[in-house]
């Protein structure tokens, strides 16, 4: 542990110096030359991480480019049901996203436009060896952005298989990504999100601690329509506290 925390510029509990590292002292040059610990806090407030991980150079561009730089921002729609809510949410995001002065660009991905067959690249996505164009295409797509908010219903406790696909045909791709997560469903989406995270946490991206999680009953206006009807569109109406999340 003595000889990482010197590699990466940490004092060790000996020194009588006090430890003042922000997220923002993570230079380029270090992040070129040294592996990154698996949180990216515990290397800002002084703590060893235990095992490091090593990100490939987009991936550290996006990392040092997040501290500094205007965002790209993509809003995923996961789900590829008809009728799903899943595009009345995405747009609430994307509004949302919009009014931040932090993003540059903001841009709605609706899985059910991109067509991804079930995976068939016939070689690991962690290889990077694409061979599809449909594969090719959607690479190039998660590569333009940094940053993706993950819009999600509840499929059986879980999430859409239609997203664990699209999350399994790249990896490079991910390393590094920050992604958030929004999810839905007659009890909230937090199961759906649960999952989600140990998936990207696989493919190396940067997971956002918060989540908001609306429940169809108390967060969509049906107005006249039956709530139990699953083709009813409703019209979105988050609580306050959706809102300010």
């Amino acid at each position: 542990e003595r000889e990482y925390a010197a590699a990466v510029g940490i004092p060790s509990a000996t020194e009588s110096r006090t430890v003042t590292s922000t997220p923002h002292s993570l230079t380029s040059e270090r992040l070129t030359s040294q592996p990154l610990p698996i949180c990216l806090t515990d290397v800002c407030t002084g703590k060893v991480a235990t095992q490091p991980v090593r990100l490939r150079p987009g991936a550290r561009r996006r990392v040092t480019t997040m501290t500094n730089d205007a965002l790209t921002l993509a809003v995923l729609v996961g789900s590829t049901r008809p009728a799903r809510r899943g595009p009345m949410v995405a747009a609430w995001v994307a509004d949302a996203a919009r009014r931040h002065p932090r993003f540059a660009q903001v841009d709605v991905i609706d899985l059910a436009d991109l067509r991804l067959p079930l995976l068939d690249e016939p070689v690991p996505a962690v290889f990077g060896d694409y061979r599809n164009p449909h594969t090719l295409r959607w690479a190039e797509t998660v590569r333009s952005y940094d940053a993706f908010v993950v819009v999600t219903p509840v499929h059986n406790a879980s999430y859409p298989a239609s997203l664990k696909n699209a999350v399994d045909y790249l990896y490079a791709e991910w390393n590094g990504v920050v992604v958030g997560f929004v999810g839905y469903g007659a009890h909230g989406g937090t199961r759906a999100i649960d999952h989600l995270r140990t998936v990207f946490a696989e493919v190396k991206a940067v997971t956002v601690p918060q989540e908001v999680s609306l429940e169809l009953l108390a967060d969509v206006d049906f107005n006249d329509a039956e709530p139990a009807d699953p083709t009813a569109p409703g019209r979105l109406a988050p609580r306050p506290q959706q809102q300010d999340a």
